[in-house]
């Protein structure tokens, strides 16, 4: 049995856990070919020394060994084949999936992500704020296979 919370897929009854729509695909076959450079320029700005596009860009960030883009967009992958695989919550966004989890604990200094958040408006300008996470969230079109964009935090 089915139950279906709203703006969620179906959960398996007693579990909590969200169905994959995507569990019979593989990470491995993730296509970025048509996003990846907004993924760079949106959400590794900080990493390449220069500001965010967006105020509510949230942005990938890594410490100790992680060097180059090169570098950082292998892990930012690592990053979202464990969502894909292991998501805490999905649910679908017009004609995408969205994945996202909480990456479990992993040797000090290798990752830092900042979630950014409009928490509130004063005199109709918007103010922000930025908090570490190690949460990761990746939306792929519903053949489960293009990326269309990933960032770190939740949606």
């Amino acid at each position: 049995m089915l139950t279906v919370r709203a703006n969620r897929l179906p959960v398996p009854a007693n579990t909590g856990a969200p169905q994959n729509p995507c569990a019979g695909a593989s990470a491995a076959n993730l296509d970025y070919s048509a996003n990846k450079q907004h993924i760079i320029d949106d959400h590794l700005a900080w990493f390449q020394g220069q500001p965010a596009p967006s105020m509510t860009s949230s942005q990938y960030m890594f410490e100790g060994s992680i060097k180059t883009v090169d570098q950082a967009w292998t892990q930012i992958m690592a990053f979202n084949a464990y969502s894909f695989t292991n998501p805490d919550t999905a649910s679908q966004v017009g004609n995408a999936y969205r994945f996202t989890a909480s990456y479990p604990i992993h040797p000090p200094a290798a990752y830092t992500g900042f979630e950014r958040k409009k928490f509130q408006t004063i005199f109709g300008i918007p103010l922000y704020s930025s908090w570490r996470t190690t949460d990761n969230t990746v939306v792929v079109q519903t053949n489960c296979k293009t990326v269309v964009t990933s960032y770190p935090g939740k949606p």
